[in-house]
């Protein structure tokens, strides 16, 4: 298993071979009540959620964030994430009409399915 990295760093990752840096797959939506939720991946979260609160106005959090240390599988769970929730898709982006702990399931289900834990925080 390879090690936790510094933020930025990158090394050759065990699952991909390349250049790799971590990346989190993210759950993103409203503190109270949440109308939807986005499912994505990045490398800044912090930096996503203000980029989303400019964009659309709204006072969004982040809600539960995925530490995978391959950003090629974290594409890959997001993707898988985005299949599991389809019935749930609001018609736009990556946005879906469901719980926080729905989305949160289809994360932790896509990267088992993948064979990738990740790390919660």
């Amino acid at each position: 298993e390879i090690e936790r990295m510094r933020e930025g760093e990158t090394m050759a990752c065990k699952f991909c071979g390349s250049k790799c840096s971590e990346r989190i797959v993210y759950v993103i939506g409203e503190e109270i009540d949440p109308p939807s939720v986005k499912v994505g991946y990045a490398k800044n979260v912090a930096n996503r959620v203000a980029q989303l609160r400019r964009k659309t106005g709204r006072d969004l959090c982040v809600i539960h964030r995925q530490i995978i240390l391959c950003e090629f599988k974290a594409m890959d769970v997001e993707d898988e994430s985005h299949r599991i929730l389809a019935g749930y898709w609001v018609g736009r982006g990556e946005w879906f009409r469901c719980t926080a702990e729905t989305a949160i399931a289809a994360i932790e289900q896509a990267a088992r399915k993948l064979g990738t834990k990740g790390t919660r925080q």
